[in-house]
């Protein structure tokens, strides 16, 4: 939490420009292939929202996970502190953005004239068990990042081919 204090500090919106800017990402992606394959953008609109806050999140935590340890070496090398806290603390941070996107995105899945459902109940658990996931998963690339420092931007080029192939979109 303190890394999005600082992040946006003196900043009018604070918080908001992450969710924003995620938010414009995808009314631009919405707007786009609800044109080319002629979807109601009113039905077209939260499946695109769910799946991509959902993959912001996944790709955010695993691209920042890869470069955790070498970012941090100078406090992971000085002081007898666990490495996998700064993995905890940058997937918490991510998940807090999660959150914030998650209630925007269900606002306007409401105001999209959707549903709630029992499976929405199941949202924080779910989003708890993603946190643990990527930080599981996290100190695994960590490791070989730190290892290998080809490796995180050879693994964030995976990851948007990842995006661009599987049904995201």
């Amino acid at each position: 939490l303190v890394d999005l204090r600082k992040q946006h500090a003196r900043s009018a919106l604070g918080y908001f420009w992450i969710v924003l800017s995620q938010f414009v990402n995808i009314a631009g992606i919405a707007f786009v292939w609800g044109v080319l394959f002629k979807q109601d953008i009113r039905e077209f609109f939260p499946y695109i929202s769910a799946g991509v806050i959902s993959w912001n999140f996944l790709s955010g935590s695993l691209n920042e996970s890869t470069r955790s340890f070498v970012s941090n070496a100078p406090i992971i090398q000085n002081f007898k502190f666990p490495a996998w806290v700064f993995l905890a603390q940058m997937v918490v941070r991510n998940g807090i953005v999660l959150i914030y996107a998650t209630l925007v995105h269900m606002t306007l899945f409401i105001l999209f004239g959707g549903t709630l459902t029992f499976a929405h109940l199941l949202i924080p658990l779910v989003y708890a068990i993603a946190i643990l996931l990527m930080i599981q998963s996290g100190i695994l690339l960590a490791y070989i990042g730190a290892r290998f420092r080809d490796f995180a931007p050879a693994f964030g080029n995976l990851v948007y081919l990842f995006f661009l192939i599987t049904p995201i979109i």
